[in-house]
């Protein structure tokens, strides 16, 4: 069975000089910034366990103002099943 859906997330910024970039995460257009380079093949993450294997992946970045001045941040994030092994019936 396949099942679509949306999963909304709000993230809380926690300001650390060290947590994504050289410099601190000072506003939006920088969160915005480190979504739009995080989308990018070479921060895939692959996992390969004893039966199937995973690949997650951060897609499709977008930001918006809505029209009170508030900001926010579109992504998808995908989980493709790369391998599995077992009995097929």
């Amino acid at each position: 069975m396949n099942v679509s859906g949306f999963l909304l997330y709000r993230l809380n910024l926690v300001d650390r000089q060290d947590l994504f970039t050289q410099k601190p995460v000072q506003n939006d257009s920088d969160l915005v910034e480190i979504f739009e380079s995080a989308a990018n093949e070479r921060f895939d993450v692959t996992k390969q366990g004893r039966r199937s294997g995973y690949k997650r992946a951060l897609r499709n970045v977008l930001s918006d103002s809505l029209g009170s001045g508030r900001s926010f941040i579109s992504a998808i994030f995908s989980c493709e099943i790369s391998s599995r092994r077992g009995y097929i019936g």
